[in-house]
């Protein structure tokens, strides 16, 4: 499990329950379809859990120049920074950033 931070309060639709901005989360897991953009199984402190897609309201975006590079090389990194494929996942099942960005 990973922990993060979220970087904007997150209201969750099926509860109604606000999580302030700054809140410590755990992602329980990661979540592909082949008909939808992967997304992620997030905890809260008080056990609720809750699926989001919004991977940079928990991750930093990697830059247009790095993007680049890895487009070039035909290899580059998940979310949690694993070595992958462009167009593949992590070893903890996170997906590639231009999958998580829906560019892919």
């Amino acid at each position: 499990m990973k922990n993060v931070t979220n970087k904007t309060a997150i209201t969750i639709k099926s509860t109604g329950t606000v999580i302030p901005a700054g809140t410590k989360l755990t992602i329980v897991s990661f979540n592909s379809d082949a008909t939808r953009r992967p997304s992620m199984t997030i905890s809260t402190p008080s056990g609720e859990t809750f699926k989001s897609c919004n991977f940079p309201n928990y991750f930093t975006l990697p830059s247009i120049k790095t993007l680049t590079k890895w487009s070039d090389d035909g290899v580059g990194k998940s979310v949690t920074g694993k070595r992958c494929e462009l167009d593949g996942y992590g070893d903890d099942d996170s997906p590639s950033w231009l999958l998580a960005m829906g560019m892919i």
